[in-house]
């Protein structure tokens, strides 16, 4: 099957998170994702070993393809090196460039301009180039040359603030969550400047600001501020017009359940589920108004009946009744949960000969393959992508290697 984004071509300069995540939504759709790492490689994103089945022994690779994260990251890509600090590797990324659709960097500022691969660097070889830059608070502007990952950022969003509970510090949320939200929208951006130049011949240039994106999430207290000068503060897990709302600890260590109580019938549905209909008729609890005020009595109601239930089993219960809940699931849980498996959330991925599973992107399309296509290993391509794309000989190719501009891959094809 086609995927939508054949015969686009990537040309992907991003480090740790943030940015591979875009990128790899486009190889994902598609694209001939070219990611280009430098010379020495750096796990900043950590060095937990790639997934496997239950039971089964660690894969014989070396240290640098161990980092479950590369290959999450890299998946779909074509894997290559490149020394920009050298003006060989330098000449050689602008060929790559010419040969390209999308040029794309989550460094800050000074890094391309430094380099002279900026966007109007790169329009001198392809005129109806795509470049696409992420640094974390833009190119312009009192912060334009300060870098930060993705929990400083957190921080400066303001999501950080409202993450937490009333009586303690601010939080960081889950995750990597400010890198896979300035991921998906450098991706979409993409997409758009590609059917842009579709109809009109043209490239452009894209910043996609992650401290910009975030911030967005957070309308809602912006707009609070703005109109009712009220600085919105950190409510654990508690809903301004819902309660009981909270997640409640099960039996078990570490076991907990999810509820959102939206109207008075299902209020009246978890008390019977409960056994607790006493707690129908209490006037503290008659209506959702009251219950709001009168919280703490509610949670401290169902945390008592939770203590003594299995989150799964209590879920079932609560939502065979028209009860909102659900388990709060580890991932051990989701990994051998029956939907999850149905789904074929996980595919095997041949990396060295040993089967690595990855989680396939998070949609399925009934005319487009959604099978992640490899797992490149590190430099795995250079010498490839250096020949047939940007069109560099063998002794070009002794010569970068020869100074340190790539590494050869494990298995040169490049002639003595």
């Amino acid at each position: 099957m086609v995927r939508p984004l054949e015969g686009i071509r990537v040309l992907d300069l991003t480090i740790v998170v943030a940015g591979p995540v875009g990128t790899g939504l486009l190889g994902d759709l598609g694209a001939e994702v070219i990611k280009v790492e430098n010379t020495v490689q750096r796990q900043i994103i950590g060095a937990a070993p790639p997934r496997r089945a239950p039971g089964e022994a660690p894969p014989p690779m070396t240290q640098a393809q161990r980092a479950a994260g590369f290959h999450d990251l890299n998946r779909s890509k074509l894997g290559i090196t490149l020394n920009l600090n050298l003006p060989l590797a330098r000449d050689a990324f602008k060929k790559l460039a010419a040969k390209s659709d999308v040029v794309i960097d989550n460094f800050s500022p000074r890094v391309l301009r430094n380099f002279g691969l900026e966007y109007d660097d790169l329009v001198k070889v392809k005129p109806d180039i795509i470049a696409v830059s992420m640094p974390a608070f833009g190119k312009t502007g009192p912060f334009r040359d300060r870098t930060s990952f993705g929990p400083g950022i957190d921080a400066l969003s303001g999501l950080s603030h409202l993450t937490g509970y009333p009586d303690s510090t601010p939080l960081k949320p889950g995750n990597y969550y400010c890198d896979y939200n300035a991921g998906v929208l450098a991706a979409t951006a993409i997409m758009a400047a590609l059917f842009r130049r579709r109809r009109t011949g043209r490239g452009q240039f894209i910043e996609v600001a992650m401290r910009d994106g975030l911030t967005q999430l957070i309308g809602e207290s912006l707009i609070d501020y703005a109109l009712n000068h009220r600085v919105q503060q950190r409510s654990a897990n508690r809903d301004p017009y819902r309660a009981p709302h909270d997640v409640y600890r099960c039996a078990g260590e570490d076991s907990w359940l999810a509820v959102s109580v939206w109207n008075d019938a299902e209020w009246e549905a978890l008390c019977r589920t409960m056994g607790r209909e006493d707690l129908i008729a209490d006037p503290r609890f008659s209506t959702i108004l009251v219950r709001k005020r009168n919280e703490s009595e509610v949670d401290a109601a169902v945390s008592a009946w939770a203590a003594h239930q299995e989150h799964q089993e209590a879920a079932r219960k609560l939502q065979a009744a028209g009860v909102r809940a659900a388990p709060v699931m580890t991932t051990r849980e989701i990994a051998h949960d029956p939907q999850f498996q149905h789904r074929n959330a996980f595919q095997a991925v041949d990396v060295e000969g040993q089967a690595i599973r990855l989680q396939r992107p998070g949609w399925l399309a009934e005319r487009a393959n959604t099978q992640i296509s490899r797992a490149p290993k590190f430099s795995e391509h250079t010498v490839a992508v250096l020949r047939d794309i940007a069109g560099l000989d063998d002794r070009e190719i002794r010569e970068l290697a020869a100074i340190g501009g790539i590494v050869l891959p494990e298995v040169s094809e490049v002639k003595a």
